[in-house]
């Protein structure tokens, strides 16, 4: 392995344990209060759903359009954003339903496995960038991580408020964490050079529709739910202005 593939895996590994600072400020609450909790709820659902609309979506389709022209293009963007909001719907009946403090054990799990199935795209696209150009690749770390932080609160917080313990907790955000550097290694070993811009497109393009449905389907409910609709509402302002952030910081 050379220096060049070494820096790569490591920033997306960084761009991943970001998970873990989002993580560990929740379990800092071992009973979050409703406002928090319709906060923080309120945060992933906006960081989810502003990274899938301001740029897995667009990425894709500016993608495949120059690859598939006209209505293929189109027609291929939306059926992997189709396949990804089934699967999420595949996700939520196969994940059983559950009230009270249990029912953010659910929406814990839920935000695990989508922000895992996330993040390894993203840390093949780290590793990609950064294997070709560093300055591109710290560039992109640096934007990944500031959204990844919000992300960790969406798994560890509703689990700390089902009771589950905070090693749990931390352990399950590391779990998707370290999605990214599994993503970087799958690059390294197998994809570099297969999966081309058009493969990669649409893999954003499925898992934007995978966040966003998880971001309708379970995170703003939840927030909702709590009955701290101002706090929530603060949350996904909060969150849509980190994705902001994160798309300035890319240029």
């Amino acid at each position: 392995m050379d220096d060049r593939t070494m820096i790569a895996l490591l920033l997306s590994t960084a761009a991943g344990m970001a998970t873990m600072v989002g993580a560990g400020a929740a379990v800092l609450f071992r009973r979050p209060p409703a406002w928090m909790m319709a906060f923080s709820l309120g945060l992933a659902a906006g960081v989810m759903t502003g990274v899938s609309l301001s740029e897995l979506l667009p990425e894709g389709i500016s993608v495949l359009l120059i690859a598939m022209p006209g209505a293929a293009g189109i027609f291929a963007a939306g059926a992997a954003a189709a396949a990804g909001a089934l699967f999420a719907a595949f996700l939520e009946l196969m994940v059983p339903r559950e009230q009270g403090r249990s029912g953010y054990r659910r929406l814990g799990l839920l935000s695990m496995i989508v922000l895992l199935v996330h993040n390894l795209p993203e840390g093949v696209a780290v590793f990609l960038s950064g294997n070709s150009d560093l300055h591109a690749g710290l560039v992109l770390c640096a934007a990944i991580a500031l959204h990844n932080i919000p992300e960790g609160i969406s798994v560890a917080m509703p689990l700390t408020a089902a009771g589950e313990g905070r090693g749990r907790a931390l352990l399950m955000a590391a779990v998707s964490g370290f999605a990214e550097p599994a993503g970087a290694l799958l690059a390294w070993r197998f994809l570099a050079g297969r999966l081309g811009e058009s493969g990669l497109a649409l893999i954003y393009c499925g898992v934007g529709g995978l966040m966003t449905a998880l971001s309708f389907g379970e995170l703003l409910p939840a927030a909702w739910r709590t009955g701290r609709r101002g706090p929530a509402f603060c949350g996904v302002l909060l969150g849509a202005a980190v994705m902001i952030l994160a798309g300035q910081i890319e240029l």
